[in-house]
């Protein structure tokens, strides 16, 4: 399986822009899914240093005039996530020419969120395109403050303000403290249920959390922003088998909730976010809970190449013999809706790429 996933990673690196970076071969040629790719990047960063360096700065690159970031950097279209500071500085930390190089363009990047997606002015971050749509958390068309956006944007605040420390930007260092500290307070007072334990989305239209559980709840884990208690709080919805702990890692909802189902973000497991999880969990001091998500993860994609000799883009997390089956909308039939592929993507570089990041994640 590791070595599957390593042939499949370099097969699926390609040139663009006079550098080699991250991406999919499909049908349609070749993709860059700009969130996709920086996670690699980061994923990567020790097997493939200098294909994780150069997907980073092609990301820097394409930043626009007004600090906002191609979703698709083929295409050149949508916003992606703010991740790509965070990216930076995971992969260039303590290069000072690097970062003097690229710290204004990264901290545009930054800058748009705060002045553009925080519309309610509580220092919670909105989704405009999360890329994820066909999640339940967009069912109802209101407006929300994403737990996992405004766990990102908590993250790129984070690595602005090392890198302002880094090259001595010092009214920035300041101000990059304050707004990480804003964003945690605001995440726990707002988007944290005390009673449940668990990270929500908030619907800011009616002010109010939206009581969906999905991944995107653990995000402030993999972000670094929970205390002790919450960190217990959200374990405990890992093992939980009614809720996330399925046999083949962690469903994109919740089992226990009325949408959950076969479908890509509706139920499905995608390895992209078992590794997120599963980072925050051991950098959480939760190691043995952090290898245990990453070996039913990993069960699943070795399970499935063994039975189809494929690497599948996302996965049934209670079954492994479905997996060929699996489409935007369950096992069979048409995707939701014209924004999601109908199909589960065979021999994907992105799951590729997770299998080595959670390997590498767990090597002495």
């Amino acid at each position: 399986m590791y070595r599957r996933s390593l042939a499949l990673i370099r097969t699926n690196i390609y040139p663009f822009g006079g550098r080699l970076i991250y991406g999919e071969r499909t049908a349609h040629g070749f993709e860059a899914n700009t969130e996709d790719s920086l996670l690699r990047a980061v994923a990567l960063k020790d097997a493939f240093a200098d294909r994780s360096a150069d997907t980073c700065l092609a990301v820097a690159e394409s930043v626009r005039d007004d600090g906002t970031v191609p979703s698709s950097l083929t295409e050149k279209t949508g916003i992606a996530p703010p991740l790509v500071a965070w990216a930076f500085e995971q992969i260039f930390a303590d290069d000072v020419q690097m970062t003097e190089k690229y710290y204004d363009t990264l901290r545009k990047t930054v800058m748009y969120y705060i002045t553009s997606r925080d519309i309610d002015k509580n220092n919670l971050y909105q989704w405009n395109n999360s890329g994820n749509e066909n999640s339940p958390r967009f069912d109802s068309g209101t407006i929300i403050s994403g737990a996992d956006l405004s766990s990102y944007m908590y993250m790129s605040v984070g690595a602005m303000r090392s890198m302002a420390e880094l090259i001595n930007r010092n009214a920035d260092i300041l101000y990059w403290g304050v707004m990480a500290e804003r964003i945690s307070t605001s995440a726990n007072d707002f988007l944290y249920d005390e009673e449940d334990g668990f990270y929500c989305d908030r619907d800011i239209v009616r002010h109010r959390q939206i009581k969906l559980k999905t991944t995107a709840g653990f995000m402030p884990l993999f972000a670094k922003m929970c205390t002790p208690a919450q960190v217990t709080a959200l374990t405990n919805h890992i093992s939980d088998k009614a809720e996330f702990g399925a046999a083949y890692g962690l469903p994109s909802v919740a089992r226990c909730e009325k949408s959950c189902c076969a479908a890509a973000h509706r139920g499905a497991m995608h390895p992209a976010d078992n590794y997120k999880v599963a980072c925050g969990l051991a950098q959480s001091n939760r190691r043995q809970s952090a290898e245990k998500l990453a070996a039913k993860c990993l069960e699943a994609v070795r399970r499935a190449l063994g039975r189809d000799g494929v690497v599948y883009e996302f996965y049934s997390p209670s079954s492994c013999a479905d997996n060929a089956l699996l489409t935007a909308n369950g096992c069979g039939g048409e995707p939701r809706g014209l924004f999601v592929h109908s199909a589960n993507r065979c021999d994907s570089a992105a799951t590729a790429a997770m299998v080595v990041g959670l390997v590498n994640l767990f090597r002495e």
